[in-house]
């Protein structure tokens, strides 16, 4: 009886002692509650992926600079700007109400090459009616090819007032005079006729021996003897 009863207490102890049937038994249930939820509530919906914050202007172009292909979150695509420069953009009109200076006005006629727009800006730059339009002119001039632009430059120094940049102006003329087109020399004598300055009279008195057009040679003379007849 007594080795019975000591049977019967091992078995017991093993039975639920802690390296017995119970962590196994608990371990079971934990499966099968698991199992449960999947099934009565389903697996968790995966997280969605937020896009990434669209690229700063600044971002952008330290990418372009350093030649490196960049992707911007608000465009489905990957766009290669590696190789590209991008193109300067023109320089922007002042705002309404806010004079532009002669330095701006010359900046922006030489940043477009549309004759209309360059024309509108030449009527500004003149209607400054100082010293500094009259250089801008003769900064100008060289560099113009259109014939219609190059006799618009002289022309306009007609509305500046003769007493701004006095050698400036007779410079232009004087060059105005030399190798040019026949409707360039023709805006240069009309120039020359408003006035009696020696300078004036000297580039006449050239014109009326040495143009190569015959009527642009008479029109300097008959210029020179009127306004000679006048003093």
């Amino acid at each position: 009886m007594q080795q019975v009863m000591s049977e019967r207490q091992t078995k017991f102890s093993s039975t639920f002692s802690p390296s017995g049937r119970w962590p196994l038994i608990i371990a079971g249930l934990a499966a099968g509650i698991a199992a449960l939820s999947l099934v009565f509530i389903g697996s968790p919906a995966p997280r969605e992926k937020l896009p990434a914050p669209p690229l700063s202007r600044e971002t952008q172009a330290r990418s372009v600079e350093a030649g490196v292909r960049v992707e911007s979150t608000r465009m489905p695509r990957r766009v290669s700007v590696g190789g590209i420069t991008p193109r300067p953009a023109a320089p922007l009109a002042p705002l309404p109400g806010i004079e532009a200076t002669a330095a701006e006005l010359e900046q922006r006629f030489r940043a477009t090459r549309d004759l209309p727009a360059q024309l509108d800006l030449l009527d500004e730059i003149a209607g400054r009616n100082d010293d500094e339009a009259v250089r801008v002119i003769g900064r100008l001039f060289p560099s113009a090819r259109h014939p219609e632009l190059k006799e618009t430059l002289i022309a306009k120094l007609a509305d500046i007032d003769p007493e701004a940049a006095p050698e400036e102006r007779f410079r232009i003329l004087d060059s105005a005079l030399r190798n040019q087109p026949r409707n360039v020399r023709s805006a240069a004598i009309d120039v020359l006729a408003q006035s009696d300055e020696p300078q004036a009279l000297a580039l006449l008195r050239r014109s009326a021996r040495e143009d190569p057009d015959r009527p642009l040679r008479e029109a300097a003379g008959e210029i020179l003897r009127v306004v000679e007849e006048g003093k």
